[in-house]
């Protein structure tokens, strides 16, 4: 970004909306509510999710923003904050926060993150602007996204490069009265395409290997096949990376998604 269109400063104590029922002490006295938004009471009563930052600096693209092409890291980020970011729900009956849980980069040390405030529709749903128009992202856009037939997640997104869109995905969980970070458990196997002298024949190539991550490249921004099953492929073979085949499920007794992926990777010298 060019600093003719950036500059920072902290902000302090102050929220973007009402502090309704929260008392003084709820949040850090260098807090910022960057949004709200309350769970369906069909769902449950006196339960509100809250975005909030740690005293975080302020991004500005400048008054002409929209004027000047994004970069793709910019496409989820815009005019943005960065800092200690934290996703809570709050018993709004008594007015004390109930859970919390950190937001932060994906596979990095610092406990910060960046959330835009003003950017271009796309990634972010951005209401009531019109196309090539910034505005304020809606962050707290309740969705069903698991397939248990509740719109109470909500995804985070960080796109580091053109072909690298991280996401995550967190929500409230009825069942524990609080707000998590959904994992993604994967059994991973590798295999090696023999090429034509094998007939295109796969063999295992090394021990089958498992992760957990809570950030994962486009799959929390990927349709179902259907509710609470992604089955899908990502062809890479032609810059000589592996045909990678995903078969994941959501676990709604413990909460978290699992699968399987299969990595082939082309015959040497093919692609």
């Amino acid at each position: 970004m060019s600093a003719a269109f950036a500059f920072s400063s902290v902000l302090f104590a102050q929220s973007s909306l009402p502090a309704n029922a929260l008392p003084a002490n709820a949040l850090p006295a260098n807090a910022l509510i960057v949004e709200r938004v309350p769970v369906p009471e069909a769902i449950h009563k006196n339960r509100e999710l809250i975005l909030w930052m740690i005293a975080p600096q302020k991004h500005d693209r400048g008054h002409d923003s929209a004027a000047h092409p994004y970069s793709c890291p910019e496409t989820t980020l815009g005019s943005y904050y960065s800092g200690p970011t934290r996703f809570s729900v709050a018993d709004t009956a008594t007015g004390q926060l109930i859970s919390t849980e950190k937001i932060q980069h994906p596979g990095r040390g610092p406990d910060t993150f960046n959330l835009p405030y003003r950017i271009l529709p796309g990634l972010y749903s951005v209401p009531g602007v019109a196309k090539g128009t910034e505005g304020k992202p809606a962050l707290l856009t309740l969705s069903d996204v698991n397939g248990d037939g509740l719109p109470l997640e909500i995804r985070f997104l960080e796109a580091e490069s053109c072909s690298s869109l991280q996401t995550m995905l967190t929500g409230y969980s009825v069942r524990q009265d609080r707000v998590i970070r959904y994992q993604l458990e994967m059994k991973i196997t590798d295999y090696l395409m023999l090429g034509e002298d094998g007939g295109n024949k796969t063999v295992p190539n090394g021990s089958p290997e498992s992760t957990t991550a809570i950030w994962v490249q486009d799959f929390f921004i990927k349709p179902p096949t259907e509710p609470g099953h992604w089955q899908y492929q990502q062809d890479l073979r032609e810059y000589n990376y592996p045909l990678l085949e995903y078969n994941i499920r959501y676990d709604s007794v413990r909460e978290v998604f699992a699968g399987t992926l299969k990595s082939t990777s082309p015959p040497r010298g093919q692609y």
